[in-house]
Protein backbone atom coordinates (compact mmCIF):
# COMPACT_ATOMS: atom_id res chain seq x y z
CA UNK A 1 0.00 0.00 0.00
CA UNK A 2 3.12 2.31 -0.21
CA UNK A 3 3.04 2.95 -3.57
CA UNK A 4 -0.79 3.79 -3.77
CA UNK A 5 -0.39 5.99 -0.70
CA UNK A 6 2.74 7.71 -2.11
CA UNK A 7 1.12 8.19 -5.23
CA UNK A 8 -1.91 9.92 -3.47
CA UNK A 9 -0.26 12.62 -1.35
CA UNK A 10 2.48 13.58 -3.82
CA UNK A 11 -0.13 13.61 -7.28
CA UNK A 12 -2.43 15.46 -4.90
CA UNK A 13 -0.45 17.82 -3.43
CA UNK A 14 1.21 18.70 -6.97
CA UNK A 15 -2.48 19.22 -8.48
CA UNK A 16 -3.20 21.00 -5.99
CA UNK A 17 -0.70 23.59 -5.72
CA UNK A 18 -0.80 23.65 -9.95
CA UNK A 19 -4.59 24.34 -9.66
CA UNK A 20 -4.83 27.35 -7.03
CA UNK A 21 -1.60 29.08 -8.71
CA UNK A 22 -3.20 28.77 -12.42
CA UNK A 23 -7.15 29.25 -11.58
CA UNK A 24 -7.00 31.22 -8.40
CA UNK A 25 -9.25 31.04 -5.28
CA UNK A 26 -12.44 31.43 -6.73
CA UNK A 27 -12.09 28.72 -8.85
CA UNK A 28 -10.46 26.65 -6.43
CA UNK A 29 -13.32 27.13 -4.53
CA UNK A 30 -15.96 26.11 -7.38
CA UNK A 31 -14.01 23.28 -7.74
CA UNK A 32 -13.41 22.74 -3.98
CA UNK A 33 -16.83 22.46 -3.57
CA UNK A 34 -17.72 19.76 -6.92
CA UNK A 35 -15.22 17.69 -5.45
CA UNK A 36 -16.76 17.66 -2.10
CA UNK A 37 -20.37 17.53 -3.79
CA UNK A 38 -19.42 14.13 -5.72
CA UNK A 39 -17.38 12.35 -2.11
CA UNK A 40 -20.80 13.87 -0.30
CA UNK A 41 -23.80 12.03 -2.73
CA UNK A 42 -21.67 8.75 -3.13
CA UNK A 43 -20.60 7.86 0.30
CA UNK A 44 -24.28 8.92 1.47
CA UNK A 45 -25.16 6.29 -1.18
CA UNK A 46 -23.50 3.58 -0.53
CA UNK A 47 -25.64 2.36 2.82
CA UNK A 48 -23.00 0.74 4.29
CA UNK A 49 -22.52 -2.14 1.72
CA UNK A 50 -18.53 -1.51 1.40
CA UNK A 51 -18.46 -1.46 5.19
CA UNK A 52 -20.47 -4.97 5.23
CA UNK A 53 -18.28 -6.23 2.00
CA UNK A 54 -15.04 -5.74 3.95
CA UNK A 55 -15.77 -7.08 7.14
CA UNK A 56 -18.17 -10.09 5.94
CA UNK A 57 -15.77 -11.35 3.34
CA UNK A 58 -12.72 -11.22 5.61
CA UNK A 59 -14.21 -13.46 8.10
CA UNK A 60 -14.95 -16.23 5.77
CA UNK A 61 -11.52 -15.52 3.60
CA UNK A 62 -10.49 -15.65 7.44
CA UNK A 63 -12.00 -18.72 8.31
CA UNK A 64 -10.91 -20.70 4.64
CA UNK A 65 -14.36 -20.60 3.49
CA UNK A 66 -13.83 -19.14 0.29
CA UNK A 67 -17.17 -19.42 -1.81
CA UNK A 68 -18.76 -18.03 0.80
CA UNK A 69 -16.55 -14.71 1.31
CA UNK A 70 -17.25 -14.31 -2.70
CA UNK A 71 -20.53 -14.91 -2.96
CA UNK A 72 -20.70 -12.18 -0.47
CA UNK A 73 -18.64 -10.18 -2.64
CA UNK A 74 -21.41 -10.44 -5.78
CA UNK A 75 -24.27 -9.96 -3.99
CA UNK A 76 -23.02 -6.76 -2.60
CA UNK A 77 -21.27 -5.84 -6.00
CA UNK A 78 -25.33 -6.58 -7.08
CA UNK A 79 -26.93 -3.94 -4.77
CA UNK A 80 -24.61 -1.52 -5.37
CA UNK A 81 -24.33 -1.37 -9.01
CA UNK A 82 -27.84 -0.34 -8.90
CA UNK A 83 -27.55 1.99 -5.82
CA UNK A 84 -24.64 3.66 -8.12
CA UNK A 85 -27.39 3.68 -11.46
CA UNK A 86 -30.18 5.71 -9.22
CA UNK A 87 -27.75 7.90 -7.45
CA UNK A 88 -25.66 8.75 -10.73
CA UNK A 89 -29.16 10.10 -12.53
CA UNK A 90 -30.31 11.89 -9.84
CA UNK A 91 -27.13 13.60 -9.66
CA UNK A 92 -26.83 14.55 -13.29
CA UNK A 93 -30.82 15.35 -13.27
CA UNK A 94 -29.79 17.66 -10.34
CA UNK A 95 -26.79 19.82 -12.48
CA UNK A 96 -28.85 19.58 -15.75
CA UNK A 97 -31.53 21.57 -13.93
CA UNK A 98 -30.14 23.74 -10.65
CA UNK A 99 -26.50 24.71 -11.86
CA UNK A 100 -26.25 28.34 -13.56
CA UNK A 101 -25.70 28.24 -17.25
CA UNK A 102 -22.03 29.36 -17.03
CA UNK A 103 -21.53 26.36 -15.14
CA UNK A 104 -23.60 23.78 -16.19
CA UNK A 105 -21.08 21.71 -18.44
CA UNK A 106 -18.84 21.91 -15.10
CA UNK A 107 -21.75 20.23 -12.83
CA UNK A 108 -23.09 17.97 -15.44
CA UNK A 109 -19.39 15.79 -15.65
CA UNK A 110 -18.94 16.07 -12.08
CA UNK A 111 -22.38 14.51 -11.38
CA UNK A 112 -21.44 11.95 -14.03
CA UNK A 113 -18.50 11.03 -11.62
CA UNK A 114 -20.91 9.84 -8.40
CA UNK A 115 -21.65 6.43 -10.47
CA UNK A 116 -18.31 5.07 -10.70
CA UNK A 117 -16.93 6.53 -7.55
CA UNK A 118 -19.83 4.26 -5.56
CA UNK A 119 -18.75 1.44 -7.32
CA UNK A 120 -15.39 1.89 -6.65
CA UNK A 121 -15.73 0.74 -2.93
CA UNK A 122 -17.06 -2.93 -3.54
CA UNK A 123 -13.59 -4.31 -5.27
CA UNK A 124 -11.86 -2.34 -3.34
CA UNK A 125 -13.00 -3.26 0.10
CA UNK A 126 -13.43 -6.96 -1.15
CA UNK A 127 -9.36 -6.82 -2.10
CA UNK A 128 -8.83 -5.78 1.60
CA UNK A 129 -10.89 -8.25 2.86
CA UNK A 130 -8.97 -10.92 1.16
CA UNK A 131 -5.87 -9.02 1.93
CA UNK A 132 -4.50 -8.41 -1.06
CA UNK A 133 -3.83 -4.89 -1.64
CA UNK A 134 -2.31 -4.99 -5.01
CA UNK A 135 -5.56 -5.31 -6.56
CA UNK A 136 -6.53 -2.01 -5.39
CA UNK A 137 -2.87 -0.41 -5.36
CA UNK A 138 -2.20 -0.54 -9.28
CA UNK A 139 -5.71 0.71 -10.50
CA UNK A 140 -5.52 3.26 -7.63
CA UNK A 141 -1.99 4.90 -9.34
CA UNK A 142 -3.23 4.02 -13.13
CA UNK A 143 -5.85 6.23 -12.30
CA UNK A 144 -3.96 8.74 -10.49
CA UNK A 145 -1.69 9.12 -13.36
CA UNK A 146 -4.57 9.85 -16.00
CA UNK A 147 -6.47 12.27 -13.32
CA UNK A 148 -2.82 14.68 -13.20
CA UNK A 149 -2.45 14.06 -16.81
CA UNK A 150 -5.64 15.91 -17.63
CA UNK A 151 -5.02 18.45 -14.69
CA UNK A 152 -2.16 19.29 -16.41
CA UNK A 153 -3.60 19.27 -20.28
CA UNK A 154 -6.38 21.69 -18.84
CA UNK A 155 -4.10 24.39 -17.18
CA UNK A 156 -2.37 24.08 -20.05
CA UNK A 157 -4.77 24.38 -23.07
CA UNK A 158 -6.68 26.23 -20.70
CA UNK A 159 -10.09 23.96 -20.67
CA UNK A 160 -10.81 25.44 -17.45
CA UNK A 161 -13.60 23.91 -14.78
CA UNK A 162 -14.77 21.70 -17.46
CA UNK A 163 -11.63 20.16 -18.01
CA UNK A 164 -10.74 19.33 -14.39
CA UNK A 165 -14.49 17.44 -13.94
CA UNK A 166 -13.84 15.64 -17.23
CA UNK A 167 -10.29 14.36 -15.47
CA UNK A 168 -11.84 13.17 -12.29
CA UNK A 169 -14.85 11.64 -14.59
CA UNK A 170 -12.30 9.63 -16.58
CA UNK A 171 -9.77 8.90 -13.75
CA UNK A 172 -12.67 7.65 -11.68
CA UNK A 173 -14.31 5.31 -14.47
CA UNK A 174 -10.99 4.07 -15.10
CA UNK A 175 -10.27 3.11 -11.76
CA UNK A 176 -13.30 0.83 -11.03
CA UNK A 177 -12.58 -0.80 -14.18
CA UNK A 178 -9.27 -1.69 -13.50
CA UNK A 179 -10.33 -2.53 -10.26
CA UNK A 180 -12.77 -4.63 -11.00
CA UNK A 181 -10.70 -6.77 -13.69
CA UNK A 182 -7.72 -7.25 -10.96
CA UNK A 183 -10.12 -8.42 -7.96
CA UNK A 184 -11.24 -11.04 -11.01
CA UNK A 185 -7.68 -11.92 -10.85
CA UNK A 186 -8.13 -12.44 -6.69
CA UNK A 187 -10.60 -13.84 -6.51
CA UNK A 188 -9.28 -16.60 -9.53
CA UNK A 189 -6.82 -17.34 -7.15
CA UNK A 190 -8.66 -17.65 -4.11
CA UNK A 191 -10.57 -20.45 -5.54
CA UNK A 192 -7.61 -22.79 -7.32
CA UNK A 193 -5.84 -23.66 -4.51
CA UNK A 194 -9.23 -23.57 -2.37
CA UNK A 195 -9.82 -27.44 -0.34
CA UNK A 196 -13.08 -28.87 -1.08
CA UNK A 197 -14.35 -27.62 2.85
CA UNK A 198 -13.64 -24.34 1.51
CA UNK A 199 -16.66 -24.42 -1.42
CA UNK A 200 -19.24 -24.50 0.93
CA UNK A 201 -21.81 -20.82 -0.33
CA UNK A 202 -22.79 -18.50 2.55
CA UNK A 203 -25.76 -19.15 4.63
CA UNK A 204 -28.60 -17.70 3.84
CA UNK A 205 -29.48 -16.51 7.60
CA UNK A 206 -26.52 -14.14 6.99
CA UNK A 207 -28.92 -12.14 5.17
CA UNK A 208 -30.76 -10.31 8.35
CA UNK A 209 -27.25 -10.03 10.04
CA UNK A 210 -25.79 -8.06 6.88
CA UNK A 211 -28.58 -5.83 6.86
CA UNK A 212 -28.63 -5.11 10.61
CA UNK A 213 -25.08 -4.02 9.95
CA UNK A 214 -25.80 -2.14 6.77
CA UNK A 215 -28.22 -0.12 9.17
CA UNK A 216 -26.01 0.97 11.41
CA UNK A 217 -22.55 1.48 9.19
CA UNK A 218 -25.25 3.89 6.49
CA UNK A 219 -26.51 5.77 9.57
CA UNK A 220 -22.84 5.96 10.55
CA UNK A 221 -22.07 6.94 7.44
CA UNK A 222 -24.29 9.54 7.23
CA UNK A 223 -23.31 10.98 10.34
CA UNK A 224 -20.03 10.96 9.23
CA UNK A 225 -20.20 13.30 6.25
CA UNK A 226 -21.59 15.64 8.89
CA UNK A 227 -18.80 15.64 11.39
CA UNK A 228 -15.87 14.04 9.47
CA UNK A 229 -16.56 14.77 5.92
CA UNK A 230 -16.23 18.84 5.30
CA UNK A 231 -19.96 19.80 5.40
CA UNK A 232 -18.63 22.88 6.43
CA UNK A 233 -18.02 23.56 2.60
CA UNK A 234 -22.05 23.75 2.60
CA UNK A 235 -21.94 26.10 4.80
CA UNK A 236 -19.14 28.26 3.22
CA UNK A 237 -20.57 28.18 0.18
CA UNK A 238 -24.06 29.51 1.42
CA UNK A 239 -22.74 31.94 3.41
CA UNK A 240 -19.78 32.80 2.69
CA UNK A 241 -18.10 34.45 -1.18
CA UNK A 242 -16.70 30.80 -2.95
CA UNK A 243 -13.09 31.76 -2.45
CA UNK A 244 -13.80 30.84 1.28
CA UNK A 245 -14.24 27.20 0.26
CA UNK A 246 -11.18 27.27 -1.36
CA UNK A 247 -10.11 28.42 2.00
CA UNK A 248 -10.88 25.65 4.21
CA UNK A 249 -10.75 22.85 1.46
CA UNK A 250 -7.17 23.74 0.70
CA UNK A 251 -6.19 23.37 4.60
CA UNK A 252 -8.51 20.49 4.94
CA UNK A 253 -6.95 18.65 1.83
CA UNK A 254 -3.19 18.98 3.61
CA UNK A 255 -4.26 17.76 6.39
CA UNK A 256 -5.55 14.40 4.15
CA UNK A 257 -2.37 13.77 2.67
CA UNK A 258 -0.60 14.31 5.79
CA UNK A 259 -2.77 11.43 7.42
CA UNK A 260 -2.37 8.96 3.78
CA UNK A 261 0.29 7.09 5.06
CA UNK A 262 -1.21 6.57 8.97
CA UNK A 263 -4.63 5.76 7.55
CA UNK A 264 -3.16 2.90 4.88
CA UNK A 265 -1.48 1.47 7.70
CA UNK A 266 -4.39 1.43 10.35
CA UNK A 267 -6.82 0.47 7.53
CA UNK A 268 -4.48 -2.84 6.76
CA UNK A 269 -3.99 -3.48 9.95
CA UNK A 270 -7.53 -3.18 11.02
CA UNK A 271 -8.96 -5.91 8.34
CA UNK A 272 -6.45 -8.26 9.99
CA UNK A 273 -8.30 -7.22 13.37
CA UNK A 274 -11.80 -8.40 11.68
CA UNK A 275 -10.47 -11.79 10.43
CA UNK A 276 -9.25 -12.29 14.46
CA UNK A 277 -12.48 -11.86 15.38
CA UNK A 278 -14.38 -14.66 15.77
CA UNK A 279 -11.49 -16.98 17.15
CA UNK A 280 -9.11 -14.79 18.93
CA UNK A 281 -11.02 -12.15 20.65
CA UNK A 282 -8.48 -10.65 23.21
CA UNK A 283 -5.98 -10.60 20.61
CA UNK A 284 -7.57 -8.51 18.54
CA UNK A 285 -8.52 -6.03 21.81
CA UNK A 286 -4.91 -5.92 22.41
CA UNK A 287 -4.27 -5.55 18.82
CA UNK A 288 -6.57 -2.23 18.93
CA UNK A 289 -4.79 -0.53 21.50
CA UNK A 290 -1.05 -1.41 19.19
CA UNK A 291 -2.57 0.02 16.00
CA UNK A 292 -3.94 3.75 17.48
CA UNK A 293 -0.77 4.04 18.94
CA UNK A 294 1.14 3.37 15.79
CA UNK A 295 -1.26 5.68 14.15
CA UNK A 296 -0.43 8.33 16.84
CA UNK A 297 3.31 7.88 16.45
CA UNK A 298 3.64 8.52 12.81
CA UNK A 299 0.37 10.90 12.39
CA UNK A 300 1.15 13.18 15.71
CA UNK A 301 4.58 15.07 14.70
CA UNK A 302 3.39 15.35 11.01
CA UNK A 303 -0.02 16.85 12.01
CA UNK A 304 1.75 19.37 14.94
CA UNK A 305 4.27 20.53 12.21
CA UNK A 306 1.62 21.54 9.47
CA UNK A 307 0.13 23.68 12.18
CA UNK A 308 3.65 25.26 12.93
CA UNK A 309 4.34 25.62 9.93
CA UNK A 310 0.60 26.53 7.97
CA UNK A 311 1.82 29.98 6.92
CA UNK A 312 4.99 29.20 5.44
CA UNK A 313 3.60 26.69 3.53
CA UNK A 314 0.91 28.52 2.55
CA UNK A 315 2.52 31.26 1.35
CA UNK A 316 5.53 29.36 -0.61
CA UNK A 317 3.45 27.02 -2.74
CA UNK A 318 0.13 28.72 -2.79
CA UNK A 319 0.74 31.94 -3.07
CA UNK A 320 -0.21 35.17 -1.52
CA UNK A 321 -3.83 34.79 -3.00
CA UNK A 322 -4.65 32.43 -0.43
CA UNK A 323 -2.94 33.80 2.91
CA UNK A 324 -6.33 33.86 4.38
CA UNK A 325 -5.99 29.50 4.48
CA UNK A 326 -3.11 29.56 6.48
CA UNK A 327 -4.58 30.21 9.58
CA UNK A 328 -7.39 27.41 9.42
CA UNK A 329 -4.55 25.35 8.60
CA UNK A 330 -2.46 26.19 11.74
CA UNK A 331 -5.95 24.30 13.26
CA UNK A 332 -6.52 21.66 11.14
CA UNK A 333 -3.18 20.68 11.82
CA UNK A 334 -4.14 20.36 15.38
CA UNK A 335 -7.60 18.98 15.69
CA UNK A 336 -6.79 16.19 12.53
CA UNK A 337 -5.23 14.11 15.42
CA UNK A 338 -8.53 13.10 15.79
CA UNK A 339 -9.02 12.42 12.11
CA UNK A 340 -6.24 9.80 12.72
CA UNK A 341 -7.66 8.07 15.77
CA UNK A 342 -10.69 7.52 14.00
CA UNK A 343 -9.94 4.86 11.48
CA UNK A 344 -8.82 2.05 14.13
CA UNK A 345 -11.82 2.77 16.94
CA UNK A 346 -14.33 2.64 13.97
CA UNK A 347 -12.87 -0.72 12.43
CA UNK A 348 -12.76 -1.97 16.04
CA UNK A 349 -16.25 -1.13 16.75
CA UNK A 350 -17.35 -2.56 13.35
CA UNK A 351 -15.53 -5.82 14.12
CA UNK A 352 -17.37 -6.38 17.30
CA UNK A 353 -20.13 -5.16 15.97
CA UNK A 354 -21.19 -2.20 18.33
CA UNK A 355 -21.41 0.66 15.88
CA UNK A 356 -24.56 1.82 18.22
CA UNK A 357 -23.12 3.76 20.58
CA UNK A 358 -20.85 5.22 18.00
CA UNK A 359 -24.03 6.51 16.23
CA UNK A 360 -25.51 7.88 19.32
CA UNK A 361 -21.78 9.62 20.27
CA UNK A 362 -21.82 10.83 16.82
CA UNK A 363 -25.16 11.99 16.42
CA UNK A 364 -24.72 14.34 19.44
CA UNK A 365 -21.36 15.70 17.87
CA UNK A 366 -23.53 15.68 14.31
CA UNK A 367 -25.68 18.05 16.10
CA UNK A 368 -23.03 20.41 18.12
CA UNK A 369 -20.91 20.14 14.27
CA UNK A 370 -24.18 22.28 12.75
CA UNK A 371 -24.72 24.62 15.38
CA UNK A 372 -21.21 25.26 15.60
CA UNK A 373 -21.12 26.05 12.25
CA UNK A 374 -23.97 27.29 12.15
CA UNK A 375 -22.51 30.48 14.66
CA UNK A 376 -18.56 30.79 13.86
CA UNK A 377 -18.79 30.24 9.80
CA UNK A 378 -20.95 33.49 9.13
CA UNK A 379 -18.60 35.65 10.96
CA UNK A 380 -15.66 34.36 10.73
CA UNK A 381 -15.52 31.83 7.49
CA UNK A 382 -12.74 29.07 6.99
CA UNK A 383 -11.65 29.69 10.13
CA UNK A 384 -14.80 29.67 11.85
CA UNK A 385 -15.27 26.14 10.07
CA UNK A 386 -11.59 24.96 10.72
CA UNK A 387 -12.52 25.44 14.40
CA UNK A 388 -16.57 24.11 14.47
CA UNK A 389 -15.15 21.03 12.42
CA UNK A 390 -12.09 20.65 15.23
CA UNK A 391 -14.07 20.61 18.37
CA UNK A 392 -16.93 18.16 17.30
CA UNK A 393 -14.45 15.41 16.08
CA UNK A 394 -12.40 15.59 19.12
CA UNK A 395 -15.39 15.27 20.82
CA UNK A 396 -16.62 12.30 18.98
CA UNK A 397 -13.21 10.42 18.91
CA UNK A 398 -12.95 11.40 23.09
CA UNK A 399 -16.92 10.23 23.37
CA UNK A 400 -16.06 7.24 21.44
CA UNK A 401 -12.88 5.96 23.59
CA UNK A 402 -14.42 6.75 26.27
CA UNK A 403 -17.15 3.90 25.50
CA UNK A 404 -14.30 1.34 24.10
CA UNK A 405 -12.49 1.95 27.45
CA UNK A 406 -15.33 1.76 29.88
CA UNK A 407 -17.75 -0.30 27.93
CA UNK A 408 -15.72 -2.49 26.05
CA UNK A 409 -12.90 -3.00 28.48
CA UNK A 410 -10.09 -2.33 25.80
CA UNK A 411 -7.29 -0.87 27.30
CA UNK A 412 -5.96 1.97 25.06
CA UNK A 413 -2.74 2.96 27.06
CA UNK A 414 -3.68 6.83 27.08
CA UNK A 415 -1.06 7.28 28.77
CA UNK A 416 1.67 6.41 26.75
CA UNK A 417 -0.52 8.18 23.57
CA UNK A 418 0.03 11.62 25.68
CA UNK A 419 3.63 10.99 25.81
CA UNK A 420 3.72 11.02 22.42
CA UNK A 421 1.66 13.84 21.65
CA UNK A 422 4.21 15.76 23.99
CA UNK A 423 7.47 14.59 22.30
CA UNK A 424 5.32 15.63 18.52
CA UNK A 425 4.65 19.02 20.32
CA UNK A 426 7.89 19.79 21.43
CA UNK A 427 9.85 18.52 18.04
CA UNK A 428 7.44 21.51 16.55
CA UNK A 429 8.32 24.65 18.78
CA UNK A 430 11.68 25.98 16.77
CA UNK A 431 9.47 25.15 13.50
CA UNK A 432 6.60 27.40 15.01
CA UNK A 433 9.23 30.08 16.04
CA UNK A 434 10.85 30.04 12.92
CA UNK A 435 7.17 30.78 10.98
CA UNK A 436 6.93 33.99 12.27
CA UNK A 437 10.57 35.45 12.84
CA UNK A 438 12.07 34.33 9.32
CA UNK A 439 11.18 33.98 5.99
CA UNK A 440 8.69 31.63 4.66
CA UNK A 441 11.35 29.44 2.42
CA UNK A 442 13.68 29.40 5.29
CA UNK A 443 11.26 28.61 7.71
CA UNK A 444 10.64 25.35 6.19
CA UNK A 445 14.52 24.72 5.24
CA UNK A 446 15.24 25.01 8.99
CA UNK A 447 12.47 23.93 10.72
CA UNK A 448 10.93 20.76 8.70
CA UNK A 449 14.56 18.99 9.52
CA UNK A 450 14.76 20.52 12.75
CA UNK A 451 12.05 18.79 13.93
CA UNK A 452 12.84 15.34 12.64
CA UNK A 453 15.92 15.89 14.57
CA UNK A 454 14.14 16.56 17.64
CA UNK A 455 11.19 13.90 17.82
CA UNK A 456 13.54 10.81 18.37
CA UNK A 457 15.34 11.78 21.29
CA UNK A 458 11.53 13.51 22.67
CA UNK A 459 10.44 10.49 22.60
CA UNK A 460 13.25 8.92 24.32
CA UNK A 461 13.19 11.16 26.94
CA UNK A 462 8.98 11.42 27.17
CA UNK A 463 9.25 7.43 27.42
CA UNK A 464 6.71 7.17 24.64
CA UNK A 465 8.49 3.48 23.43
CA UNK A 466 6.85 0.64 25.17
CA UNK A 467 7.94 -3.12 25.28
CA UNK A 468 7.41 -4.65 21.97
CA UNK A 469 7.83 -1.69 20.19
CA UNK A 470 11.34 -2.46 18.79
CA UNK A 471 10.59 -5.59 16.90
CA UNK A 472 7.20 -5.07 15.85
CA UNK A 473 8.33 -1.75 14.29
CA UNK A 474 11.28 -3.15 13.01
CA UNK A 475 9.07 -5.51 10.69
CA UNK A 476 8.34 -2.57 8.52
CA UNK A 477 11.87 -1.55 7.87
CA UNK A 478 12.29 -3.13 4.92
CA UNK A 479 10.05 -1.11 3.31
CA UNK A 480 12.18 1.84 3.14
CA UNK A 481 14.49 2.41 0.75
CA UNK A 482 18.01 0.71 1.33
CA UNK A 483 20.71 3.37 2.62
CA UNK A 484 17.60 4.77 5.22
CA UNK A 485 17.35 0.97 6.84
CA UNK A 486 20.40 1.05 9.04
CA UNK A 487 20.09 4.61 10.29
CA UNK A 488 16.47 4.12 10.97
CA UNK A 489 17.39 0.54 13.21
CA UNK A 490 19.98 2.20 15.38
CA UNK A 491 17.54 5.34 16.27
CA UNK A 492 14.58 2.52 16.77
CA UNK A 493 17.13 0.38 18.73
CA UNK A 494 17.96 3.85 20.49
CA UNK A 495 14.61 4.95 21.42
CA UNK A 496 12.87 1.52 22.29
CA UNK A 497 13.31 -0.14 25.37
CA UNK A 498 16.28 -2.93 25.55
CA UNK A 499 15.26 -6.15 26.00
CA UNK A 500 11.87 -5.68 24.53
Amino acid sequence: MTLDAAAGLFGGVAASIAVARVLGPQKVGYFSFLLWAVSAVAAASTFGVPAATRKYAAEYFGAGRIRAGLDIVNRTWRIQLAIAAVAGAAALAVALTAAPSELRLFAALGAAAVGPTILLEIPTSASAAAQIYRASVVPSVISAILNLTGIALTLIFGWDLPGLAASLLAARVLDVLLRRAFFARVAAGLRAPAPEASNVPAPGGDSARIRRFCLHAATLQFLYLIVWDRSEIFFLERFRPIQEVAFYAIPFSMATQVLVFARTFSSTASVNLMTKVASRTEAARAQTALILRYVSLFAMPMLFGMAALAGPVIRTFYGAGFDAAAAPAAVLGVTSVARAALTPLMFTLAAFERQGRAIVVTFGCAVLNVALDLVLIPAHGALGAAIANGIAQTAAVAGIALYMTQGMRIPLDLRRLARIAAAAAGSVLPAAVLSFTAPPAAALAVGIPAGAALYAPLLKAFGAAAPGDRGRIGEVLPVLPAPLRAPAARVLAWVTPAGD
